[in-house]
């Protein structure tokens, strides 16, 4: 199966729209784990929050981001399985879920400063 037109073309696999969301998100994961070290040292500062505002905010938009990037490999990302175009929105998530493991996936999307608000100064 080629899905030639319609908006779907987007999401099959050799697609520019998928090149370029792929490689958005590897910057995008690259930003991400600079930034939770150097966010994670920071936090023993005093005055944390008014010092790191700014990053936190990226880091909060860019959780984001993981999380979309998330619902469209679960549920819109076609995968080729055999040579075969699969792009049937049930077969996608199901094949996401054996695919992945839950455990990964909740790494991948869970936002880590949240532990930078517990146990430190404001």
């Amino acid at each position: 199966v080629f899905v030639e037109r319609g908006w779907r073309m987007h999401f099959a696999p050799d697609s520019v729209f998928r090149t370029v969301w792929d490689c958005g998100v590897f910057c995008l994961l690259i930003f991400y784990l600079t930034t939770i070290p150097l966010l994670y040292a920071a936090a023993a500062r005093k005055y944390y929050w008014k010092h790191f505002m700014h990053l936190l905010i990226v880091g909060y938009a860019v959780d984001f981001i993981f999380i979309v990037d998330c619902g469209l490999k679960c549920t819109l990302f076609g995968y080729r399985q055999k040579g075969v175009l699969i792009v049937n929105s049930w077969k996608i998530f199901r094949n996401f879920w054996t695919e992945n493991s839950i455990l990964a996936i909740t790494l991948s999307i869970f936002p880590f400063e949240v532990f930078l608000l517990f146990g430190l100064p404001l």
